[in-house]
């Protein structure tokens, strides 16, 4: 039987308005007629009574006092507050500001939730459509449901769960929750956040949103017992310490949850962070503009002595790290990333992506990794120790020192062939670096040759780019990368601020004696490979970055060339592209003329600093500019023309945007 009010202290100060305060030691209910109920001092629920509160009614309680359900003294108690939708029982600090004392303690007296076979509730303590406010609900050693209701602005946490590890543990249940602005935003450093759980295991955190939190969204800690967690289906958004951390637990499975917005450039933080633990799985999870400006990197995922990390299905972008990368950071741990996308991503250091020390069998397969950018060494990928990649696509990358796609700084097993009979097979284009475009490989010589057969490079293999990998052809102390059987395959379009174009390919001006380059050359010349020449943009195109690079290819071998460069092209973008000139087609109005340079035994070149003299205007270079490559080409299988005007020829165009 229940008794409406019943309580030590119970007193109608006005319609509508009941004083409560003391124990309640008899099946009590909390209605609407008597709402808001005032805490006039700490309430107790004992001696195996339960205090029920109806839908609709305020609770207000006092910064010094509490709503405590048990007692390890006066006995048991139980709490039913299970509220609606449109009519929510609410619990709050009458001046609104947020505080550190419990609203509701639920102690080790508190009667546990109580599910069926099929984990639906049954009886027992319940927090349902509530809304908690300036001040935390505390869970010692006890197993409440918390479904469908909200936590806010608390000092320190929103709900913080301690539980023994001494004991057979509870589990919790927290669905369809929200917790909001909670947490210490001192800089204290003190562990808060918007949902903490010490200790216990196999909690279920279901549908749940973490958004502005001060500190972190979500903590679970669980430094002498098994722990462990399931997240599914949860949004972690805005919280300024960071969406989630978890350290010195067994098992965390997180499933199509999104991490965004979390950290910020004056506070460390990240999407995600787990230290200490035996396995982490993510499936279908996307993490989105996180940051990470404290120790540590990984601006989406951070993970560090987790024996199993597994990343399947999930999608990192524009995330970014002060330290190693700009989207995961995994150390002293094996991992498989499957069928994951990494896009965008920044590091100020190294793995503009992925930067990782890999236990034995480590593996990256089914993936796609582009645009992605380092400031120090891989712009894709930074790896010390082991590694298999299979099936993995790793395009328009960029590092500003090293490794444009992969940097390989440290000794370790790394596999990177692909499989003729499964016409599976790994794709390095479109990167970009001084040191390896695609792969920049520091690995000492002693740690023996990384096989890269059956790999696409792009329309050109890596013999005939010289900087495609730096490895032990260009220092005689590393290891060599070696690259055989290379795959055609299609050519990746990186979208960047360079585009080619008025080839010698019939597709737009027609050469002189109607001879034809091949598809996007200039027109034939006198390399054995008749093709005609290649000028291709690489590297950053920003002013002060002093990275972009022009690379001359299928030029004549042992000819003199120059770079022309103008603010003006002809017939471009307008009808067909290039006049025709000498043996080439002339498409760039030239302002500016660069040094002279010679190609070597192939009929390549590289050309750099378009900063400096002769090409360096400041002003010229803030904005759209034109390149082509002008050579000496006596000889020239173009008959008809005059011998005097037949010894020089062109290459096709290139358009940079620069910024």
């Amino acid at each position: 039987m229940f008794a409406s009010g019943s309580s030590l202290l119970l007193s109608s100060m006005a319609i509508g308005q009941t004083v409560v305060g003391g124990n309640v030691s008899t099946n009590t209910v909390w209605d609407l007629a008597g709402s808001p109920y005032q805490l006039s001092s700490t309430i107790r629920v004992v001696g195996g009574a339960v205090l029920v509160i109806n839908p609709g009614v305020e609770v207000q309680v006092d910064p010094g006092e509490s709503i405590i359900i048990g007692d390890a003294a006066l006995g048991s108690g139980e709490l039913i507050a299970r509220g609606t939708a449109s009519r929510t029982i609410r619990f709050n600090d009458p001046g609104g500001v947020p505080g550190t004392r419990d609203k509701i303690r639920f102690t080790n007296d508190a009667v546990d939730a109580v599910y069926d076979a099929s984990d639906s509730y049954v009886s027992g303590s319940i927090l349902e459509h509530c809304e908690v406010e300036h001040g935390p609900v505390r869970i010692e050693n006890a197993s409440p449901r918390l479904v469908s209701s909200r936590f806010a602005q608390s000092r320190l946490f929103g709900v913080i769960a301690n539980l023994d590890h001494s004991q057979a543990t509870p589990s919790l249940q927290v669905l369809n929750c929200q917790f909001r602005q909670n947490g210490d935003a001192s800089g204290s450093g003190g562990l808060s956040s918007g949902l903490g759980i010490i200790g216990g295991q196999d909690h279920l955190i279901k549908g749940c949103q973490f958004r502005d939190n001060l500190d972190r969204g979500f903590v679970h800690e669980s430094y002498d017992g098994p722990g462990g967690c399931e997240v599914a289906h949860c949004l972690f958004d805005g919280n300024v310490g960071g969406g989630a951390s978890f350290a010195h637990c067994a098992e965390i499975k997180i499933d199509s949850s999104e991490f965004s917005s979390n950290g910020t450039v004056a506070a460390a933080g990240r999407g995600l962070d787990v230290w200490e633990c035996d396995l982490l799985v993510l499936t279908n999870c996307t993490f989105d503009s996180n940051i990470a400006m404290g120790s540590g990197g990984g601006g989406g995922l951070h993970a560090e002595h987790v024996d199993e990390v597994l990343i399947d299905d999930c999608t990192f972008r524009n995330n970014r790290s002060a330290g190693g990368g700009g989207a995961v950071n995994i150390q002293f741990s094996r991992f498989t990333i499957r069928n994951s996308s990494f896009l965008n991503n920044r590091s100020s250091s190294a793995g503009g992506a992925i930067w990782a020390e890999g236990d034995a069998g480590s593996e990256i397969e089914g993936s796609f990794i582009a645009q992605n950018r380092s400031e120090h060494g891989g712009g894709g990928i930074c790896l010390s120790g082991n590694l298999l990649m299979k099936g993995t696509t790793v395009q328009c990358n960029t590092a500003l020192e090293r490794g444009g796609g992969l940097w390989l700084p440290d000794i370790g097993d790394v596999t990177l062939h692909g499989s003729t009979a499964m016409n599976e097979f790994n794709s390095f284009q479109g990167n970009q670096s001084p040191k390896g475009d695609a792969i920049c490989n520091d690995n000492s010589i002693g740690a023996g040759p990384i096989n890269a057969d059956f790999v696409c490079w792009g329309p050109f293999a890596p013999v005939t780019s010289p900087n495609r990998i730096w490895d032990g052809i260009d220092n005689d102390d590393l290891s060599v990368v070696v690259v055989t059987n290379p795959v055609t395959c299609a050519v990746s379009d990186c979208g960047q601020a360079y585009t080619t174009f008025c080839p010698g390919d019939a597709t737009g001006a027609i050469c002189p004696c109607m001879a034809q380059g091949a598809t996007g050359h200039g027109c034939p010349n006198t390399n054995p490979n008749g093709n005609g020449a290649l000028l291709l943009g690489s590297g950053i195109a920003e002013f002060g970055s002093d990275s972009f690079r022009l690379s001359v290819s299928s030029g004549p071998p042992g000819k003199v060339g120059i770079i022309l460069q103008g603010t003006a092209a002809f017939n471009y973008p307008d009808g067909n592209p290039g006049i025709p000139n000498a043996s080439g087609i002339l498409c760039v109005d030239p302002t500016r003329r660069g040094w002279a340079f010679v190609t070597d035994g192939t009929g390549t070149a590289t050309v750099s600093d378009f900063q400096g003299q002769p090409f360096g205007a400041t002003a010229q270079l803030l904005g759209t500019t034109y390149y082509q490559y002008w050579y000496r080409d006596p000889g020239n299988p173009c008959q008809n023309a005059p011998a005097s005007s037949a010894a020089f020829n062109f290459s096709n165009a290139v358009q940079v945007n620069w910024e």
